[in-house]
């Protein structure tokens, strides 16, 4: 779910979760507790963006609400099933696992870093942020 004060003046809401699957639901608070669902309509999704977005298309109501007027409600991820996980992402999670049963406190100082192995397997997946 993305919570939103107020709706992007140039319509465009950049959705930070990848990869996205659907916008299952946007709702518009009109009142303190009250909300009022967006027709499917109003909105589209583009997941061939970077970052995926959702375009308002019509103009919306004004939220009630200063502070998190808006909700928006998505699906993310690689599937539902485990057959639809990329198989890096699969073996890295089966190495990571294995790693972790092998070295189980053993690390003096806290936790250890990750294997170079499951590094290199999920590197491709990472989304990189700079901050200014």
């Amino acid at each position: 779910r993305l919570v939103l004060d107020a709706w992007p003046v140039n319509g465009i809401v950049r959705v930070p979760l990848r990869p996205l699957i659907s916008c299952d639901a946007i709702r518009v608070f009109t009142g303190l507790s009250t909300s009022e669902m967006v027709v499917a309509a109003a909105y589209e999704l583009d997941s061939r963006s970077d970052p995926q977005r959702i375009v308002l298309t019509h103009v919306l109501p004004v939220p009630a609400r200063a502070v998190a007027g808006n909700e928006i409600d998505v699906t993310a991820g690689s599937g539902a099933t485990a057959d639809t996980v990329p198989a890096d992402l699969a073996q890295a999670v089966k190495r990571l696992t294995a790693h972790w049963f092998e070295k189980r406190g053993d690390e003096p100082g806290g936790e250890p870093p990750l294997p170079p192995d499951v590094v290199a397997r999920i590197a491709p997946y990472r989304r990189m942020r700079i901050s200014l």
